[in-house]
């Protein structure tokens, strides 16, 4: 039986052949709605081929989880990251940082958007082949999981998003955005000073 868990997770199964991982996160926002957190659920308990991992986002909600089958764990809250090294699809709310650490890792994403500003971004990376977007509130049980099924299937998916990892990793992150930063401030500054030399 799946189960709420306190505990982070250790996501190691001793299978022969482990089954793919699906990891679902919905932020902090878009988890405090029961009713599509609990849907969600539902809809994830008719898939037994794949195992998931749910993070509730640190939230302190109630959820349906004590008749969940056994390949589904559910969490306060995890290390997103570690768990997107092992994932093979995310199940997500479009929030940036999220879709920017899935892609990183190379990992396709079904984007449920509730925003005009997430939508924007999911519309963006389907765009570029990494992502399905789906409205939670218009969408069927048969899209969702056909979606989920898409994900985990076809390669190019995958390789989509690992190609928009490589872009965000070659774009140099933290350091090169501050380096871009001070240049233009030095740049700034001596523009100003040129201009208020200027008779």
């Amino acid at each position: 039986m799946g189960a709420l868990h306190n505990s982070p997770p250790k996501y190691e199964r001793e299978d022969a052949v482990p089954r793919p991982l699906i990891y679902m996160s919905m932020g902090t926002i878009e988890s405090q709605d029961k009713t599509l957190f609990n849907r969600l659920l539902s809809l994830i308990s008719d898939i037994s081929e794949y195992d998931f991992i749910v993070s509730l986002g640190g939230q302190d909600i109630e959820v349906n989880s004590e008749n969940l089958p056994n390949n589904i764990s559910v969490y306060a809250s995890v290390d997103q990251k570690s768990i997107l090294r092992k994932a093979s699809a995310f199940i997500s709310h479009g929030g940036q940082n999220s879709v920017n650490e899935s892609l990183f890792f190379g990992v396709p994403l079904l984007i449920l958007p509730r925003t005009d500003e997430r939508r924007l971004i999911a519309e963006t990376i389907e765009s570029f082949g990494a992502a399905f977007v789906l409205d939670d509130k218009r969408m069927n049980g048969i899209q969702f999981r056909e979606a989920l099924l898409r994900l985990v299937n076809e390669p190019d998916l995958a390789n989509k998003a690992s190609s928009l990892g490589d872009s965000l990793r070659l774009a140099g992150g933290v350091n090169r955005a501050c380096t871009e930063i001070e240049t233009y401030l030095v740049n700034h500054k001596t523009i100003c000073h040129q201009q208020e030399g200027t008779v």
